[in-house]
């Protein structure tokens, strides 16, 4: 069994709780906050892509940093930077207008860091000091990052309707502050502090990891879409605020369930043809939540079964991507060590925060010209297409190119 019970697992994914805690905080009462300041949509859209664009970023300077510092000491710089960015969003709503959008700008910014880190060191550690267990304990984080997420999208919306946002902030700022005390409680192996590391070029030139990768970040890029302007269109619908709050909190309830469950039948299951489904989810999910005019009601509950449903479309897509990845990987030649699983993880949370970046930003671009409903179709179609490209170039395997593609494998390395 794998909690029997294995402290180092339950201590990591507390980190991890507490690492993801911040994300969700704002989502729904940000946009409503910012369009009071006159700060029109797409900077709301910058600031909430601010976050996945910098920890996109971070997340590919993990693995030559594990040079240098521990994981540990990389996941306490984050706690303690994710606090600093709650004091500045606290002290952001002494502003207002650009002020007010620069600030929050900032305190985005210094969250991507803070997120990149901590989450790709978790990824690492949970598939390095847990090689044989690595689908579960990734299923249990993304599990405990669901859980972050409702809670924060929970809990945030009741005290900002009332004490305002200052009291979100400061208090969250706190926990984190008090979660770095977890830190040295955790396992690392001490093999790791090699110098060589993989760099992630040869992996990206293997297709079937790139294809992964692109379909991690298509399908969170709906995500990113959906925190940022769910509220806005819930709103428009007569949805209260505290309801905004209670469905973004269940679609990260839902993932977070999902997660765990498959935490015990993915070791059963073709990890790809998980990952299929999960697109397909996502297509269906953004038809509800725009909702398709003239075919379903443009409500406040159609729109919350979508945020539902797509908390399976992402936990089907994204919990199965690392580990598949590595078997790719392993079947294509590299060894099965540090490097690898360092390499992975940072690739799969940089596909994670890319599509969370990409999604604010192309849904303010469009947003500019067309309505929340007609921006939810336009991505909607762009992922059926997508899934149609990830069928064809993941199906149509012919043995000279996988013979093509090993040898390219084994000269870069």
């Amino acid at each position: 069994m794998l909690f029997k019970v294995n402290w180092g697992i339950v201590c990591l994914c507390t980190v991890h709780f507490c690492g993801n805690l911040s994300y969700l905080l704002m989502a729904s009462f940000y946009a409503k906050e910012a369009s009071a300041r006159g700060v029109p949509p797409a900077l709301v859209g910058l600031v909430f892509s601010a976050t996945p664009a910098v920890g996109f970023l971070t997340s590919l300077l993990m693995p030559p940093l594990y040079g240098v510092l521990s994981k540990r000491a990389v996941v306490a710089l984050g706690l303690a930077t994710t606090a600093l960015s709650m004091i500045l969003l606290g002290l952001s709503g002494l502003l207002t207008g650009y002020a007010f959008f620069a600030l929050g700008l900032v305190a985005r910014i210094f969250g991507g860091v803070a997120i990149g880190s901590v989450t790709t060191s978790d990824y690492c550690l949970a598939v390095t000091v847990y090689p044989d267990q690595a689908k579960q304990v990734i299923s249990y984080l993304e599990m405990c990052a669901g859980v972050s997420s409702a809670v924060g999208s929970a809990v945030g919306a009741p005290i900002y309707a009332a004490a305002g946002p200052d009291v979100v902030f400061y208090g969250a700022s706190g926990v984190f502050l008090l979660s770095i005390a977890l830190v040295p409680l955790l396992r690392e192996n001490k093999s790791e502090a090699c110098l060589v590391k993989l760099g992630l070029g040869p992996l990206l030139r293997c297709r079937l990891i790139m294809l992964d990768v692109c379909t991690v970040v298509m399908v969170v890029l709906c995500f990113g879409l959906m925190i940022a302007y769910i509220s806005i269109h819930l709103l428009a619908l007569g949805a209260p605020i505290e309801s905004v709050g209670l469905v973004i909190g269940l679609n990260a309830t839902g993932y977070a369930i999902i997660s765990v469950t498959l935490s015990r039948i993915l070791i059963h299951l073709k990890l790809q043809l998980v990952m299929y489904i999960g697109v397909f989810l996502a297509v269906l999910s953004m038809l509800l939540i725009a909702p398709v005019p003239d075919i379903l009601p443009a409500s406040p509950w159609v729109v919350s079964a979508g945020c539902i449903l797509f908390s399976a479309a992402m936990s089907l897509t994204f919990v199965p991507s690392i580990p598949h990845m590595i078997e790719v990987a392993q079947r294509q030649g590299w060894k099965a060590d540090d490097a690898l699983t360092d390499a992975v993880s940072s690739l799969g949370s940089s596909a994670f925060f890319l599509g969370e970046a990409a999604g604010p930003l192309l849904g303010g671009a469009l947003l500019m010209g067309i309505s929340f409903t007609d921006t939810a179709l336009i991505i909607a179609a762009i992922i059926a297409g997508w899934l149609v490209l990830y069928l064809a170039g993941s199906l149509r395997r012919t043995e000279k190119k996988q013979e093509e593609e090993l040898l390219e494998v084994n000269e870069a390395t």
